[in-house]
């Protein structure tokens, strides 16, 4: 029997009295609460077919700008402040269970000079309103990312929206930034590159919520998904994401775990190895009486 129990409180209650026995996605903040409980298990699974990135507007948001805002923020204090180590930070868009995904890749570094100096090259008035910020909440990432970047002279303003209105907004190209992510449906490259930087995705229908398109880089994305052979295809959309990721229509934050807080009536709770973020629920085993 599976339970829609949207209010946290009421998650902790009642896997403290045994109502129910198990919380699929525990917050962070959470976390030591259940792992000090001792009829609880708290099992930490990697998500690795799955990349969380702030999206930048490219048609609003100039590329110093946004070079400026990858320089600003502090993804280390994202993992240790905001996840508590409950993900791994990453450094492309290409999942880590995906064929293409380079551990090689060197991770970001906060720089604010260096911030500061490429907000210096930004066009006249980039500054003369806010970033528009939008986001489900005004959680703690989020209150994370706008104080990095107010630190180097970027203001935000967060505009709070329902799923729905995310949809609509993104869709239409109405914000600067936001948090978003995507999920491997299949394990290929073209997955992420060709569906979230195509300029084919731009608009109703698309995934490319960033609005970015470069000619030459969307013609290499193209002879990258039309090569057959596996180990020239795999150079090419490396090539592809280095291109993608010196333009900044997106800046990688991290990989989530799934974080779960069962009862001790279970024994094993495996995740859909085809979609990690799923539970196996037939291959749930429950520990002997």
């Amino acid at each position: 029997q599976f339970r829609v129990i949207p209010d946290p409180s009421a998650q902790r209650l009642q896997l403290q009295r045994g109502d129910i026995d198990l919380i699929t996605d525990v917050p962070p903040r959470d976390v030591q609460f259940f792992a000090a409980f001792p009829t609880v298990s708290v099992v930490r699974q990697p998500n690795p077919n799955q990349v969380f990135f702030l999206t930048l507007n490219t048609e609003r948001v100039a590329e110093p700008v946004r070079q400026a805002i990858a320089a600003a923020l502090d993804n280390e204090a994202i993992d240790r402040d905001v996840l508590m180590g409950n993900a791994s930070p990453v450094a492309g868009v290409i999942p880590a269970s995906m064929p293409g995904f380079r551990s090689e890749m060197a991770m970001a570094r906060r720089d604010p000079a260096r911030a500061r100096a490429l907000l210096a090259q930004a066009p006249a008035g980039w500054a003369d309103r806010p970033l528009d910020f939008m986001a489900f909440n005004a959680g703690p990432l989020v209150q994370l990312i706008q104080s990095n970047l107010r630190e180097v002279g970027i203001e935000t303003r967060v505009t709070r929206a329902s799923p729905s209105a995310v949809d609509q907004r993104r869709a239409g190209g109405d914000f600067d930034c936001f948090v978003d992510g995507v999920a491997a449906d299949y394990s290929d490259p073209s997955v992420v590159i060709n569906v979230s930087f195509s300029p084919d995705g731009i608009g109703r229908g698309g995934l490319n919520f960033s609005r970015f398109a470069d000619p030459s880089i969307s013609a290499a994305m193209a002879s990258a998904a039309a090569e057959r052979e596996p180990a020239a295809r795999m150079q090419a959309y490396a090539r592809v994401e280095a291109a993608i990721l010196s333009r900044t229509p997106v800046i990688p934050l991290y990989s989530s775990m799934k974080v779960m807080a069962m009862s001790n009536r279970i024994a094993a709770a495996p995740l859909n190895p085809h979609r990690p973020s799923a539970l196996d629920v037939p291959r749930f085993e429950l520990t002997k009486a």
